[in-house]
């Protein structure tokens, strides 16, 4: 370096600056700020993009979300929209918003960014429904255009003539759901005609085949049980429900998965949260009906006695 730079002082440089007066950090930033606020963005323009909620903290009646470009991935502007309009936007949808440009400090201090404050909702759109979403919409119609089958109702007729009401359970290959229901029986085990059948519940292809055999087969309760984890998309599956919605008769779902609730749970006549929890219902419709045939025949014996001379 020329030993002539070494010796420059404070007071030479700012005297030969040739960009002005020298800033700090703060005067610069709120340089920017005023230019924007004179430049054309000044006027409230429309912005349209993809509404992606931030934390929902609110700071004085509003909220800091996100808008994101509809062509360009990865392109996105902070929002600064009013509580009272973010009601009406639901994640993914596109929206029109009206309102300025604005510079704001980040909140760490370091730097500003860009952020459009909103002032009006102009108008939201729908998001596209994809097949998936359209075949789901035309099963849910299609079974709630049918009543729900009377699982109690049908175990409860069969206990009371002295039968045993036949379940068939489909889980899965190496599945040991049949202990937990076995186990929740208890001695009602015994008051119930069990069948177990095996498909792999991992294969969408393979539970929809297994409910298109039941169909021919037609046993009086069908009960797909299966442990928690993962893999629950295989329910969501709409072949796996249309082939559900052919069944003739009742449908019982239970699948460890709470709280979610799949496709099948909702085609299903009726869902338990847990395959113990199926194990459970069927021990209490047994106890009740059980409870209420030896009042009957105790108050039949009762009078009797009366009539006796």
């Amino acid at each position: 370096m020329d030993g002539r730079q070494e010796g420059r002082t404070f007071e030479s440089v700012q005297g030969e600056s040739s960009a002005g007066s020298i800033h700090t950090p703060s005067s610069l930033l709120l340089a920017l700020e005023a230019s924007l606020r004179i430049s054309r963005y000044a006027t409230p323009v429309l912005l349209k993009g993809v509404w992606r909620p931030g934390s929902g903290r609110e700071y004085n009646g509003f909220c800091y979300d996100r808008l994101e470009d509809e062509y360009v991935p990865g392109r996105q502007i902070s929002i600064r929209i009013p509580v009272s309009l973010r009601g009406a936007l639901r994640e993914g949808q596109t929206a029109v918003l009206k309102g300025v440009l604005r510079v704001q400090a980040q909140d760490s201090g370091e730097g500003l960014r860009l952020v459009f404050h909103v002032a009006e909702l102009m108008g939201v759109e729908r998001p596209a429904l994809s097949e998936q979403d359209l075949a789901r919409a035309e099963i849910l119609r299609a079974r709630a255009a049918r009543e729900s089958r009377d699982l109690d109702g049908l175990l409860a007729s069969a206990f009371y003539r002295g039968e045993k009401p036949r379940v068939v359970l489909l889980t899965g290959l190496e599945s040991v759901v049949d202990r937990d229901i076995l186990a929740a029986l208890g001695s009602a085990a015994e008051a119930c005609r069990l069948e177990w059948r095996r498909a792999s519940l991992g294969s969408a292809a393979e539970v929809a085949a297994a409910l298109a055999r039941a169909v021919d087969d037609a046993p009086p309760v069908l009960a797909v049980v299966r442990g928690g984890g993962s893999g629950l998309e295989v329910f969501e599956d709409p072949a796996v429900a249309r082939a559900a919605l052919q069944l003739p008769c009742v449908l019982v779902t239970a699948i460890g998965h709470t709280p979610d609730v799949t496709l099948l749970d909702m085609v299903a006549d009726r869902q338990f949260e847990t395959p113990t929890r199926l194990g459970q219902h069927l021990r209490e419709v047994w106890e009740r009906t059980s409870a209420k045939t030896v009042a009957s025949v105790a108050a039949a014996l009762a009078e009797a006695d009366t009539l006796r001379p």
